[in-house]
């Protein structure tokens, strides 16, 4: 009984309080407030004067009441006193039952002393049967009393329709009888009369009132406290002997807890969904349901000029800062009325399990700071980027809960919950459901269900399924719009969850975090930022990253290098605008830790922040975070075998990029044979290699650098996997970006040489030791030439792609070249023309001095000799 106390008490505060102000009146005692549609003049003697329909407006007045009325069920229930349905006051043989009682009761009134003179006209004119005939009469009228108005025969929907009454009085006094004071004070003298005089315990106020068996409805034919099972009586028997001691109410305290509650629910409550929210102040300040959309205790205390030119919300302090300023004023409203009455926050959830019971389905009371202060933890811990349509931008702001039910339940969900007039539908229920949940998690300070959170995460991380529109085209807007409300949610289920089940993560991007799940969530960003900016389809038009999310989220070291292949047409597309985004990749992949960017399992709600993040730091100025000034930064060479091959393409990518000055940003070689080289790497890189050697005969002493880390990456190769043509595996991003990363830092590189055996394709490893032992040769001389004489590319190096095409026409035709080189060597080429000579010897003895073109191996052993 404790939640009808407090209905108690909120009518005590509010019913002494001036309510000239209030949209919605608190009916007092022994009223009740019912729509009236017929409004009948009479004289003072009771003679008809004339009708008409009350307008909208007026339709809703306050009229007498007993509980036996509000409570009445059937078509033969107790009469209201003076306004009532139409068929009360009919006289007819089907209306005889009603219309006796109706005028039993008025009649019973009028004999008061202190009953008002207007009183007996109504009686009078209603005892002359003529109601009906005047009210068909009026040509301003169109009555539907019977169905068949000829035969008059059957219901008509006027039946039913309340009919009220004024009498013009003789003293000028008011005519409306139902604004009369003296008519209201009366009936309630009246009413006191009639109450039992046995008084029983009452179990709301704890004192022997007078009590009541009827109560009044609620809504519709719903009643709150009901008991009609006297035929099967087995509530309560085996506990207590009669139904009555199960619980009491007095008339005292259900007229007063029932009228509170219907006036808190018109003035300040949220019916949506077959579910009625009231949350009210016992001191009787107005405050709102906190699931209510339209009643932000925030968006109260702006007002929308100055919303829209305030200040963009675009840090967390900042957010928390304006939430707390709102809870303060909102707190304050809460002693609005009398700061000295008890100050206490009730939250009442009702629901109509069948047309005739309503049920408490939530109940929750607080003191009024308390409910602020969790309606302030609320908005700061669930909020996340959203865009504000005042302000043209996104801003850290909470969600409202049709957002969150749209993220977790989808839109044609909610919308197909919301045309439910029923309340019915399976959509209806499972939204009442989670506003429920919802307001449990506010109110009580709770974590957010995880179901629920895995429901929105799932639900957005399939991004195709949000369309709208009567063509049902793909809408980024509401997608995103679902990707902040995911992310809130997940924000502060993890924030309630104070770190126990997974990492915080703040709605600022965190640059430094090692997660992989938050890491993978960041790259997926990049990708649909870039080619978003790259294509010229709009922006409602989904781009790769977008369409490949759901895949790249169940697996994504696999689906990773399929959306980074569709990246390259994007980055020749921005050309040298895409090297930002290349930056911001090769940051994102240096953070993965080698079991985090390996592991191959689904994504968990960390990788939705990550994404939400980064694209939001995209469209804020984005700077590079490697200082100039920091020192050497060391860089172990990978030992895995896509990675390396990724660390061959970068080294290529970047000395082309160079020897161009920049301008084949985006459109390298390397770039363009990405593909390719991922699917066909052994075959792959001998190419990708010819292709290069122009740029490095460009760049001159620089090339020196190149080709050093060629040897070095060639040759932390396993000899097996070197020779292996199995395709890469999505690591070889991983060290394509790590290799980029070292070109715009200082870099201290480390490696492990491992030893090889004869290699798998000999022929192609002795022609490689032959090209690298002739190039040692050849820079021997110019290394020992004296300054200003710039000949850095070697005979080798020019005639490298023929070579590789026909080994041993073009190997003659260097040996001719180099006959003057080995003879300025001298003493000190002994050893190299030794094993010339020693190579040409075996090529002969196997019949491998043929034209046959080489396999990609040969350039891992011309590194291996050339720097010897």
């Amino acid at each position: 009984m404790s939640w009808m106390q407090k209905l108690c008490e909120a009518y005590d505060s509010a019913i002494v309080c001036d309510q000239s102000k209030e949209s919605v009146m608190l009916v007092p005692l022994g009223f009740v407030r019912k729509k009236v549609k017929y409004h009948v003049v009479l004289t003072q003697e009771g003679r008809f004067v004339s009708a008409d329909e009350l307008m909208a407006e007026a339709q809703f007045q306050e009229i007498p009441s007993t509980p036996q009325a509000e409570s009445r069920t059937g078509d033969n229930g107790a009469a209201f006193p003076l306004a009532e349905q139409l068929k009360y006051l009919v006289y007819e043989d089907v209306n005889l039952k009603r219309f006796s009682r109706y005028m039993e009761q008025l009649n019973a009134w009028c004999g008061q002393p202190d009953a008002p003179d207007c009183l007996r006209a109504v009686y009078t004119y209603l005892d002359g049967h003529t109601l009906l005939a005047d009210l068909e009469s009026q040509p301003n009228l169109k009555l539907k009393y019977y169905k068949n108005a000829e035969t008059h025969e059957g219901t008509g929907e006027d039946a039913k329709a309340m009919v009220c009454f004024s009498v013009q009085m003789h003293d000028a006094s008011n005519d409306d009888l139902w604004l009369r004071t003296d008519v209201k004070q009366s009936w309630s003298n009246y009413l006191a009369d009639k109450l039992p005089s046995a008084r029983e315990f009452c179990y709301v106020e704890g004192k022997m009132l007078p009590s009541v068996e009827n109560h009044p409805k609620l809504q519709g034919n719903a009643k709150l406290i009901s008991a009609k099972d006297s035929e099967f009586p087995f509530q309560y028997k085996g506990r207590f002997v009669d139904d009555r001691s199960a619980a009491l109410v007095s008339f005292d305290a259900s007229v007063r807890a029932h009228n509170a509650l219907t006036w808190l629910i018109a003035r300040q409550g949220m019916q949506k969904y077959g579910m009625i929210w009231v949350v009210w102040n016992t001191n009787g300040a107005i405050m709102k349901v906190p699931i209510d959309e339209v009643n932000d205790f925030m968006e109260e205390e702006e007002d929308e000029e100055d919303a829209a030119s305030g200040p963009v919300i675009d840090t967390f302090a900042s957010y928390a800062r304006e939430v707390n300023a709102a809870a303060c004023g909102y707190g304050g409203r809460l002693h609005d009325y009398n700061p000295d009455r008890t100050n206490c926050a009730v939250i009442l959830g009702l629901e109509a399990a069948t047309d005739g019971r309503m049920s408490v389905t939530y109940y929750q009371e607080c003191t009024g700071n308390k409910y602020v202060e969790r309606l302030e933890d609320w908005y700061i811990d669930c909020c996340w980027w959203r865009y504000s349509r005042k302000k043209k931008t996104k801003e850290i702001a909470t969600p409202n809960p049709d957002d969150i039910a749209i993220a977790v339940m989808g839109i044609d969900a909610v919308y197909a919950a919301k045309r439910d007039k029923k309340c019915e539908k399976s959509h209806t229920k499972w939204m009442r459901n989670l506003q429920s949940r919802i307001l449990t998690c506010i109110v009580d300070k709770q974590r957010l269900p995880l179901d629920v959170v895995r429901s929105a995460f799932y639900r957005v991380c399939a991004p195709l399924a949000f369309v709208s529109g009567k063509e049902r085209q793909w809408s980024r807007s509401a997608w995103e719009n679902s990707v902040d409300t995911a992310c809130a949610m997940i924000y502060c289920f993890q924030k309630r969850g104070e770190g126990k089940y997974c990492e915080v993560f703040s709605p600022e991007l965190q640059a430094n975090s090692k997660n992989a799940d938050y890491l993978y969530g960041r790259l997926l960003a990049v990708a649909d930022f870039m080619e978003e900016k790259a294509m010229d389809k709009g922006r409602d038009y989904p781009t790769n990253a977008v369409r490949l999310m759901r895949q790249f989220v169940q697996r994504p070291f696999e689906t990773w290098p399929k959306i980074h292949e569709k990246l390259i047409p994007s980055f020749g597309k921005l050309g040298s605008n895409g090297k930002i985004y290349q930056m911001i990749i090769e940051e994102i992949e240096q953070l993965f830790s080698a079991a985090g960017r390996y592991e191959r399992r689904e994504l968990s709600l960390e990788f939705l922040q990550g994404f939400s993040c980064q694209r939001q730091s995209l469209f804020q100025k984005w700077e590079h975070n490697i200082k100039k000034d920091e020192g050497k930064v060391l860089y172990e060479l990978p030992k895995r075998r896509s990675e390396l091959y990724g660390c061959l393409l970068a080294i290529a990518d970047a000395a082309e990029r160079e020897a161009s000055d920049g301008e084949r940003t985006g459109m390298t070689n390397a770039m363009q044979m990405m593909t390719v080289f991922a699917a066909r790497p052994y075959e792959s890189w001998g190419r990708l290699h010819d292709k290069l050697l122009p740029y490095l005969e460009k760049l001159g002493e620089r090339a020196d650098y190149y080709q050093w880390l060629i040897e070095n990456a060639e040759m932390q190769f396993l000899q097996l996997e070197r020779e292996s043509s199995v395709p890469l595996d999505g690591s070889y991003l991983h060290g394509y970006y790590c290799m980029l990363r070292t070109f715009y830092q200082k870099t201290q590189f480390s490696w492990e040489r491992p030893v090889w055996k004869d290699a798998k394709d000999m022929r192609s490893s002795l022609y490689g030791q032959l090209l690298g032992i002739a190039e040692r040769l050849e820079r021997r001389h110019f290394i020992g030439k004296a300054e200003g004489i710039d000949r850095r590319f070697t005979n080798e190096l020019r005639f490298m792609t023929v070579f590789a095409q026909k080994p041993a026409d073009t190997w003659e035709n260097l040996k001719v070249k180099l006959g003057p080189y080995q003879k300025f060597a001298g003493c000190c080429g002994e050893r190299d023309n030794s094993m010339l000579e020693q190579l040409e010897v075996q090529l002969q003895q196997h019949g491998w001095n043929t034209n046959e073109p080489l396999g990609s191996i040969y350039l891992h052993f011309y590194y291996e000799e050339r720097n010897k």
